[in-house]
């Protein structure tokens, strides 16, 4: 593992908005805030500075996809949901 994400996540319909916090394995912290959408179970989200997330929700709460990085990089993703 090379970060860790804590998320926090809004949603209206189909738009989802929110904020993700990575921590990075040599303990810097980095901010974005994203907007996106849903359609179905397909996930769409983006930073302004062109980062991507695209993924699918699975059943409970589990969320996988791929972020992909401005410069190219892409990283897998899976998160679930905490309340």
């Amino acid at each position: 593992m090379f970060a860790q994400g804590v998320f926090h996540i809004r949603q209206s319909g189909a738009r989802v908005w929110g904020v993700a916090y990575v921590t990075w394995l040599s303990g810097s912290l980095d901010t974005y805030h994203f907007e996106g959408r849903v359609r179905g179970r397909e996930i769409d989200a983006w930073h302004y500075t062109g980062h991507r997330f695209t993924g699918t929700l699975a059943s409970s709460g589990l969320m996988e996809g791929v972020i992909r990085h401005r410069n190219g990089d892409r990283f897998r993703l899976k998160a679930r949901r905490v309340d």
